[in-house]
């Protein structure tokens, strides 16, 4: 059996949380409206453009979001509120809390909405100039199909659909109880900006063994992330594959990731968008699993290792545990040159991502360390 080996430099767990915080959820003016927003998929996450008190930016959609984040910049108005934000790897930072006069994205317009301004981890400013959170989605009903989401006042028409409650706690972020194989998972963030399918912190691990009869495969990785605040410190990640039941809903190979560092269940974008649609009907607090199953897509390529980048060298942040073969390749290694390709030669970090997600296709490695020792990686798919 093949191992699972997920690329987990490249993901941005964007699921951020305030404390301290009374968010403004401002008003939205249009009262009676249909739309049609069609979105770029940027790294796999769904990517808006939008206007900013009258600037073009390109946000991500991400329900596990409780508020706007967005970067630092002149065009937003400063205030002397404060706000705490936590990321997904548990980092905090205290960062200015800003009032958006004016928020536009395509026909409909948003008037004083609350926005946290941060230094964007250097990742995320690859992809998009912030995030839009559940202050702005929470006032429409959204239909997100492939490529386009749809936009109205009323609710959708989902007769025939599969549906679950949704809510909005324990803070402004989207959320369900889930059911699967037969046990239910309370408070489990809905998260468009958790690129995985589900996570699930380590104490479940057990419980989804026992209630699952298919079990294709069992791998452990250990590895870093990046968040809204900056990289984790390494985990330990244990991966299984199984067949489940969702809600009723049976889904074929289902990739869950256990880890320390997750501290509440969730719902990510690779298990959302293998639904027909997926629709978020706030007015009547529902949400909308349209079948049939789409084939899944395959992601991630089975690669032994990741790569970072260090001011004049490539650092290894992230190898599988359970393949002797590639026990050459160890967290914390540095390497000058990666398939001929230096450090140098990249002109910015934008350039670097690009590379990488190419190099998931790759079937070999030529390695050279810093201390100019070879190494060779090849059939290990």
């Amino acid at each position: 059996m093949k191992h699972l080996i997920t690329y987990f430099i490249l993901v941005i767990l964007i699921s951020c949380s305030s404390s301290h915080l009374k968010i403004n959820d401002g008003e939205l003016i249009n009262k009676k409206y249909l739309d049609t927003i069609y979105y770029q998929n940027r790294f796999d996450f769904i990517v808006l453009k939008v206007n900013v008190n009258g600037k073009k930016k390109d946000l991500i959609f991400d329900t596990g979001a409780d508020i706007l984040i967005l970067e630092k910049d002149s065009s937003i108005i400063k205030r002397n509120a404060i706000a705490k934000v936590t990321d997904s790897n548990g980092k905090s930072t205290r960062n200015y809390i800003d009032v958006i006069k004016e928020f536009n994205i395509s026909n409909l317009k948003y008037t004083n909405l609350n926005a946290v301004r941060v230094d964007l981890s250097k990742p995320l400013r690859c992809i998009s100039d912030g995030i839009m959170g559940n202050n702005v989605i929470k006032k429409c009903n959204w239909q997100i199909q492939d490529y386009k989401l749809i936009v109205s006042n009323n609710p959708f028409n989902m007769d025939g659909s599969n549906s679950i409650d949704l809510f909005y706690y324990p803070s402004n972020r989207l959320s369900a109880n889930f059911l699967i194989n037969g046990y239910h998972f309370d408070t489990c963030l809905i998260d468009y900006g958790g690129r995985f399918e589900i996570e699930l912190p380590v104490k479940y691990y057990d419980i989804l063994r026992n209630n699952s009869k298919n079990i294709n495969l069992i791998t452990k990785k250990i590895s870093s992330v990046w968040g809204v605040n900056g990289k984790s410190n390494s985990d330990t990640l244990s991966i299984i594959n199984v067949n489940i039941d969702f809600c009723g809903i049976l889904m074929d190979s289902v990739n869950f990731i256990f880890s320390k560092s997750i501290k509440e269940p969730m719902i990510g974008l690779q298990l959302l968008n293998r639904f027909k649609s997926v629709t978020i009907n706030n007015n009547s607090r529902k949400i909308y699993f349209e079948l049939p199953i789409l084939q899944k897509k395959k992601v991630f390529q089975e690669l032994p290792f990741s790569v970072d980048l260090d001011s004049t060298c490539f650092i290894v942040d992230s190898k599988a545990l359970n393949d002797k073969h590639f026990l050459e390749i160890n967290v914390g290694d540095k390497y000058k040159k990666i398939n001929g390709k230096e450090v140098t030669s990249f002109n910015t970090y934008c350039e670097f991502m690009e590379w990488r997600q190419n190099l998931m296709k790759t079937e070999s490695f030529d390695i050279t360390t810093i201390d100019n020792r070879e190494i060779k990686i090849s059939n290990f798919h």
